[in-house]
């Protein structure tokens, strides 16, 4: 009762806190914001809304849609008072332009616009893009960011080579290949995600022991949750979840089936109670505040998503399975699975004994498709990016097998 008692002042205290620092970020002078608008209508004049990296891979397809609307809602200052512009985050709209059209109008500085609430969202991200759009103009945040996550998946690799986990980098890095690395860099959509699991792994290879002595572990995946609704615009949160989880489970030390699996089920539960709980939060805090119901445009928007009607569940999962395995990731996955299940398959035929355990793994690689099924109308519509939640699959079913082989080597050096 104490421990459930923590965890939601820890979700209320989130709630406030966020609300707080919107409030400041928001409150932050924009002209130089607008002039760095101003600098970046070239690249969505060159670009548009969807340019594709890899002409033929929907899956290097970038995001400027939404990036478009990202910018021009830090840089706009709506004519009204803090808190309405914090909770409502105005987006411009011009008459018949698409996002990256009303980039460039707004950044030509066409006044004949108009604004409307987007605040369903917690718009986090917020708090990272207005100070950089203070210094940088959108060329120079995507330079940033593609050296920033660089040098972070260069650090874990260094941190797992430390911790002895030399057997599980080479499945890392096919993972992070899978979400087309360069696209994730070049949209600010697709990189609150990146951040959030990358920092989660690099808490967890830094602080395990401290984390799991402690009783940490359901409040550090609480937060996890609670970061990635307020950060992401639903793009592959689920990353930020299933990821981390199977790092968690490859830093401890003792296993059972029954423990595993609960555990599984437990932090993925917490996390999901953090994510709807902060996004909830938003809904509730955001209608106390304006004294207006933003709850039902809210409750709508979950019935869209999850709608099955116009689209089926299978073809949701067919359609992302399809943009993941479409580039030659697919090859180095199969080539890796085949690597280790070979190893494994000699090894269990020597020793003659079975192996094939940590059967969790496999409770953690079928998440994104339960993912699709539930969200159904979102994943068809957008599987073009949501395809990253299968990021999932291809790091659970590398590690079952890794872990199983650093296993059985183990009982066999004991023997």
């Amino acid at each position: 009762m104490k421990k459930i008692l923590n965890l939601s002042i820890i979700l209320f205290v989130g709630i406030i806190g966020g609300i707080l620092l919107l409030l400041l970020v928001n409150a932050l002078p924009t002209g130089q914001m607008q002039k760095h608008i101003s600098e970046s209508t070239s690249v969505m004049e060159a670009e548009g809304d969807y340019p594709m990296l890899i002409n033929g891979y929907i899956s290097s397809r970038l995001d400027n849609f939404t990036d478009s609307i990202m910018l021009v809602t830090s840089a706009n200052k709506a004519d009204t008072n803090l808190v309405d512009r914090t909770v409502n985050m105005y987006r411009v709209f011009y008459e018949d332009k698409r996002p990256s059209e009303v980039l460039v109008a707004y950044g030509k500085g066409n006044p004949d616009y108009t604004v409307s609430g987007y605040s369903r969202y917690w718009h986090g991200y917020q708090l990272v893009l207005k100070p950089l759009l203070l210094i940088f103009n959108y060329q120079e945040i995507r330079y940033v960011n593609m050296c920033l996550q660089i040098l972070l998946i260069v650090f874990i690799v260094a941190l797992m080579w430390k911790k002895d986990m030399k057997l599980y980098v080479l499945s890392y890095l096919i993972t992070v290949c899978s979400l087309i690395p360069v696209s994730v860099a070049f949209s600010l959509q697709f990189s609150a995600v990146f951040y959030l699991t990358s920092i989660s792994i690099i808490i967890l290879l830094v602080w395990f022991e401290v984390i799991e002595v402690a009783g940490n572990t359901l409040t550090f995946f609480l937060c996890i949750g609670m970061a990635t609704s307020y950060f992401d615009l639903l793009t592959y949160p689920l990353v930020t979840c299933g990821i981390t989880l199977i790092f968690y489970f490859i830093l401890k030390k003792k296993h059972s089936l029954q423990s595993d699996v609960l555990e599984t089920i437990q932090y993925g539960s917490i996390w999901a109670i953090g994510y709807g709980g902060m996004w909830a939060g938003k809904w509730i805090a955001g209608s106390i505040l304006l004294r207006k119901n933003i709850i039902y445009d809210a409750i709508t928007a979950i019935f869209n998503r999850t709608s099955s009607e116009d689209y089926g569940r299978k073809e949701a999962i067919l359609n992302n399975m399809s943009a993941m395995f479409q580039t030659p990731i697919k090859y180095m996955f199969l080539f890796l699975v085949l690597v280790l299940l070979i190893s494994l398959i000699f090894k269990m035929a020597k020793d003659k004994k079975m192996y094939l355990k940590n059967i969790h793994f496999l409770l953690i690689a079928i998440i994104p498709f339960v993912w699709y099924m539930v969200l159904a109308n979102h994943s068809y519509v957008h599987y073009w990016f949501t395809y990253r939640e299968l990021a999932i699959f291809i790091f659970a079913i590398l590690v079952w097998l890794s872990k199983n082989l650093e296993e059985c080597k183990k009982i066999s050096e004991t023997l």
